[in-house]
C-alpha cells in the first residue's frame, strides 16, 4: 500500500509550506557581550536545539508525506531500517532516534533532515550493486546529521543572509516532489536558485560527511571500497542522462576529484578480506523492481533472468522476483509453485515467509496466512513484517482482538507509523468497532499531514461517544492536542 498524490503541488499546500517557513524563520542571533557569534566550528556548537531541530523535522515529515508517493513495504522498510540502524550504531550521532521513510521513485536520491529523519528513494536500492553500496551513502547521510551540517549551515549563513532551517526543508519537500521537476515549477527562477544554494552543502560538509560517512561505514563492517563504487556509478548515471543527473547529485555535487578523494581514503583502510554479500540484498531490489515494470513485462524478465543465472544467489533472487511478478498478473497458483521451493529450502527465513502469506491473501486464504506468521512469529517474536500480515490475515478470519493486540503492540515499538494505524482502522472496522475506526484514522491522518482530516474524525468519534464519559474525554483531550499543534504548527 502506499499513499496517493496529485502531480503537482496545489495552493493549499503551498500556503503550509509558506506557513511553516514563516513559523520556524530563525532570527539573528543576539549579540553576545563581545558582539560575536559563537563559534560553530563543530556540532555541538549551535543555537538552535536538538529538540527544536525535532519538533520541526516531525513537521517536515508530515508535510512531506502529504505530498510525495511514501512506500509502505513491511519487509522492505525493516530491512532499510535495520541497516540504518546498524550504521548508526557505528557513528558519532548522539541521538539514534531515527525515523526512516521510503520514498517511491526511480531516482537515485536519499536524504538527511534535522530531527532524526532519513529518506531512501526506491530507485537508490536498485541502483546501488551491493548492500555495502546503498550504507555508503547512508553512512554519509548519518554523517550530515551527527555533524549537524545543516543547523551549523543555517547559523553561518545568519553573518551574511538570512536563510532558515525551514526553508531549506521547504525546499527539499519541493525537490522531492515528483522528483523534483513539479516542485520546482512551482517556485520562480529565484527562489528556486535560493532554495538550490540553500540545499546544496559547502565543500567542506561534504568533504566531512565523506570522511565521518566512510569511519561509519568501516566501524560497521562494511567494505570501504564501496564508497567511490557507489560515487562513481552516479557520476556515469549522470554522464549518460545527460542534462538530468541522479537526483542525490544535485544536492551533493560529486566531482572526478570527490571521487579520487574517496578513493584514497578508502586505500588507507586495511582489507579485512573478502567482506560477505548479503543474499537479501537482490531479494529487496527484486521487491521494488515488480512494482515499476509492466506485470506481462516483469513476467519475462525475471524468467530470462532465472534461466540465465549463474549462481544460487542469483537464481534464487530471479525465482522470487518472478513469483512476485505471476502475482501480479493473477497466476496466484503458479506464483505459489515458484515461490514454494524457496521456503522449502529455508523455512525459517522471514522474507520468504511473508511473501508466502501475501500468495495466500491474494488467493483469499486468509486463514492460511494467519497460520504461516502466527508459526514464524513463534521464533520471530514482534517481527514487524510477520506482526503486519499476521494482523490482516487475522482480521478478516474473525480473531479481531488477535489483529488489534498485534497492532497496539507494533504501534508501542512504533508511534510514529502512519501505516500502522491504517491497518488498525481496517482492523477495528472488521471488529464493528466504529468509534475505534474514527480515532485510528485520525491518528492516520495527523502523521499524514491531513490536521483537518484528523481533527473531523476525532469530532466525529466525541460525538459517538457521549454517553461513555472517560473515552469521551480521552478524545477530546486528543482533539485538544491536535489543535494546539495546529495553531503551534499550523501544517
Amino acid at each position: 500500500m502506499r499513499l496517493t498524490h496529485s502531480a503537482g503541488i496545489n495552493q493549499s499546500i503551498r500556503s503550509r509550506i509558506l506557513a511553516l517557513v514563516l513559523l520556524f524563520a530563525l532570527p539573528a542571533a543576539p549579540a553576545a557581550a563581545s558582539n560575536e557569534l559563537p563559534s560553530l566550528g563543530g556540532p555541538d556548537a549551535s543555537i538552535i536545539s536538538p529538540e527544536k531541530e525535532r519538533v520541526l523535522g516531525q513537521a517536515w515529515l508530515r508535510a512531506f508525506r502529504a505530498q510525495v508517493p511514501v512506500m509502505h513495504d513491511p519487509l522492505l522498510q525493516e530491512y532499510t531500517e535495520n541497516l540504518v540502524y546498524r550504521l548508526a550504531g557505528s557513528s558519532d550521532l548522539k541521538d539514534r532516534n531515527l525515523t526512516v521513510v521510503l520514498v517511491r521513485h526511480q531516482t537515485i536520491n536519499a536524504f538527511a533532515v534535522p530531527g532524526g529523519i532519513i529518506g531512501v528513494h526506491t530507485g537508490l536500492i536498485t541502483s546501488a550493486q551491493a548492500m555495502d553500496e546503498l550504507a555508503s551513502v547512508l553512512a554519509h547521510e548519518i554523517a550530515h546529521l551527527s555533524q549537524r551540517h545543516f543547523t551549523r549551515r543555517v547559523e553561518d549563513a545568519n553573518k551574511t543572509y538570512a536563510p532558515t532551517l525551514a526553508g531549506m526543508l521547504t525546499g527539499m519537500i519541493l525537490a522531492a516532489t515528483v522528483g523534483g521537476d513539479a516542485g520546482m515549477a512551482v517556485m520562480s527562477a529565484t527562489q528556486a536558485a535560493a532554495i538550490d544554494r540553500q540545499l546544496r552543502f559547502s565543500r567542506e560538509h561534504e568533504q566531512e560527511a565523506d570522511r565521518i560517512g566512510m569511519q561509519t561505514l568501516v566501524r560497521a563492517g562494511f567494505d570501504p571500497e564501496a564508497f567511490p563504487r557507489m560515487f562513481e556509478r552516479m557520476v556515469a548515471a549522470s554522464r549518460y542522462a545527460g542534462e538530468r543527473p541522479p537526483e542525490f547529485l544535485l544536492t551533493h555535487p560529486v566531482s572526478d576529484s570527490r571521487v579520487s578523494d574517496t578513493r584514497n581514503r578508502a586505500a588507507q583502510y586495511p582489507r579485512m578480506g573478502d567482506y560477505p554479500k548479503d543474499s537479501e540484498f537482490p531479494i529487496m531490489q527484486n521487491r521494488i523492481r515488480v512494482g515499476f515494470e509492466e506485470p506481462g513485462r516483469a513476467v519475462k524478465v525475471f524468467r530470462g533472468e532465472l534461466a540465465n543465472a549463474t549462481n544460487e544467489d542469483e537464481r534464487t533472487a530471479a525465482r522470487y522476483g518472478l513469483a512476485l511478478a505471476l502475482a501480479r498478473t493473477g497466476q496466484l497458483d503458479e506464483a505459489a509453485k515458484t515461490l514454494d521451493p524457496l521456503l522449502e529450502a529455508e523455512p525459517e527465513r522471514i522474507s520468504f515467509a511473508v511473501t508466502r502469506a501475501e500468495l495466500h491473501m491474494k488467493a483469499n486464504e486468509f486463514k492460511e496466512a494467519a497460520a504461516l506468521t502466527h508459526r514464524h512469529l513463534q521464533f520471530a517474536p514482534g517481527n514487524y513484517p510477520l506482526q503486519v500480515f499476521f494482523a490482516q490475515a487475522a482480521a478478516r478470519t474473525g480473531q479481531a482482538e488477535a489483529a488489534e493486540d498485534a497492532l497496539r503492540a507494533l504501534l508501542q515499538q512504533r508511534p510514529g507509523d502512519p501505516y500502522l494505524y491504517y491497518l488498525l482502522a481496517e482492523a477495528n472496522g472488521l471488529a464493528g468497532n466504529i468509534v475505534g475506526v474514527h480515532v485510528s484514522r485520525a491518528e492516520y491522518m495527523y502523521l499524514s499531514g491531513d490536521m483537518e482530516g484528523a481533527l473531523e474524525q476525532l469530532r466525529i468519534a466525541s460525538q459517538r461517544t457521549r454517553n461513555n464519559y472517560q473515552l469521551n474525554a480521552r478524545i477530546k483531550r486528543r482533539m485538544a492536542e491536535l489543535s494546539l499543534i495546529q495553531r503551534e504548527l499550523p501544517l
